[in-house]
């Protein structure tokens, strides 16, 4: 039996987690699981896994994911979404796999919070309206249609990155941040002595080049944003690390020696599956699958919203920093990334 043969026969023994556990990881980390074993293995897959995705919603040929990263429990604001890119995959064989990075301090009027607050204002309201009121806020910024959510806690995501073994990622600037919060401690009332609550921080330190990251590292380097330096210390250079972090994972998802062991799979996806709230519902989970091996050599784009589009006013004592529309308005986004997703 040749060798594809017998990885076709493995695939298809497994075809029932990686139904499930190929979408998962796929759209939270931007991998297409199966995409780059072999050209020749993806001629043998039967047809019928090649059929249009029928049964997936969309929009002008585009089906559109909100990702949510939240500090889960033992963090200060466990529903807090400090992480949010809307991910627009093309419904078709053609066109390129759009991460739209959302910055987590945009400011809602009609919400009276800032959207990284949406999902947690929803659960409070009523358990499960979470990722509807979040989809709701991302739908206002961008005016696209947002089809389906995922929310994950960050404890998952760092386990996840450990088991694949780390991450390689190229930093850009060497910086350091001396007020990340440090979990557990985010009510530490540090012995009375120390009215800076500085026991509640430490200090993390990223030096320029290529950098190998464990779960806890990827995860710090993700979402520091009180560095002195002006080029990393700001939401825009968080959103940027944000999409680094996704990349390398993508990366080595995709290595060989990931997709090849079915175990650390099932183990990954065990990791994921007990943190993870989603409205994808379980046939939905086989259309995804579907569409991830016909994604197999979609491009990878970044969008970012940035100070061009975005701007900080003076702090405000109840809203403290946030960001508006330099215009006062979310048409020119609306515009911007109409433009952005019209170049497939």
């Amino acid at each position: 039996m040749s060798f594809f043969a017998k990885l076709k026969r493995k695939i298809y023994k497994n075809l029932g987690f990686f139904k499930a556990a190929g979408i998962l990881i796929g759209i939270i980390f931007a991998v297409i699981l199966i995409s780059k074993i072999s050209v020749a293995f993806i001629k043998r897959v039967p047809p019928i896994l090649m059929d249009p995705v029928a049964s997936l919603q969309s929009d002008d040929g585009r089906i559109n994911i909100l990702i949510l990263g939240a500090g889960g429990e033992n963090h200060d604001g466990p529903n807090l979404t400090d992480t949010m890119i809307l991910a627009s995959l093309p419904a078709t064989t053609s066109g390129n796999v759009y991460f739209i990075t959302i910055p987590r301090d945009i400011y809602l009027d009609y919400l009276g919070d800032k959207i990284n607050g949406a999902y947690s204002y929803g659960e409070e309201k009523k358990v499960g309206s979470g990722l509807i009121l979040a989809k709701a806020a991302v739908a206002q910024v961008s005016d696209l249609p947002v089809h389906y959510a995922v929310r994950i806690d960050f404890s998952a995501f760092s386990q996840v990155v450990d088991l694949m073994g780390g991450v390689d990622v190229e930093v850009e600037n060497t910086f350091e941040d001396n007020m990340y919060p440090i979990s557990g401690r985010e009510n530490d009332p540090c012995d009375g002595q120390d009215p800076q609550f500085l026991c509640r921080y430490e200090t993390v330190t990223f030096s320029k080049g290529l950098n190998h990251m464990d779960g806890a590292t990827a995860l710090k380097f993700a979402r520091s944003r009180h560095s002195q330096d002006l080029t990393e210390g700001t939401d825009f250079a968080r959103s940027k690390r944000q999409q680094k972090i996704i990349a390398a994972v993508k990366q080595k998802a995709l290595s060989l020696p990931i997709l090849l062991d079915f175990n650390k799979g099932l183990q990954i996806y065990n990791t994921l599956k007990s943190h993870l709230d989603t409205d994808i519902t379980e046939n939905e989970f086989n259309g995804f699958f579907k569409l991830a091996l016909r994604l197999k050599e979609a491009a990878l784009v970044n969008v970012n919203l940035d100070e061009t589009l975005l701007y900080n006013p003076p702090i405000d004592p109840v809203r403290g920093w946030y960001l508006i529309p330099q215009n006062g308005s979310f048409e020119e986004i609306h515009s911007f990334l109409k433009q952005k997703l019209s170049n497939q």
